[in-house]
């Protein structure tokens, strides 16, 4: 007997394959160009409105996360 044939793949197989699928497309599309919304563009930390560029992202990205993390929730509170 020649097992020269593959053998079909068990349903965890296919799941994990489907999965890691949709995986890679999700990280496509995410990669995608920034998104423009009625609030300015989407920069992935925030919305960039009219006037805010560069500058401003980079500062952001450079500080601590703690100090980025406290002035993100400070301004979720005050739009509450």
């Amino acid at each position: 007997m020649s097992e020269d044939f593959e053998k079909e793949p068990s349903p965890n197989e296919l799941r994990a394959s489907r999965k890691a699928e949709q995986r890679q497309k999700q990280q496509e599309r995410a990669k995608v160009a920034p998104v423009v919304a009625r609030y300015g563009i989407w920069s992935g930390d925030g919305y960039l409105r009219e006037g805010e560029g560069l500058e401003r992202l980079l500062a952001l990205q450079s500080m601590p996360s703690t100090e980025r993390k406290r002035r993100e929730k400070r301004r979720k509170h005050k739009k509450k």
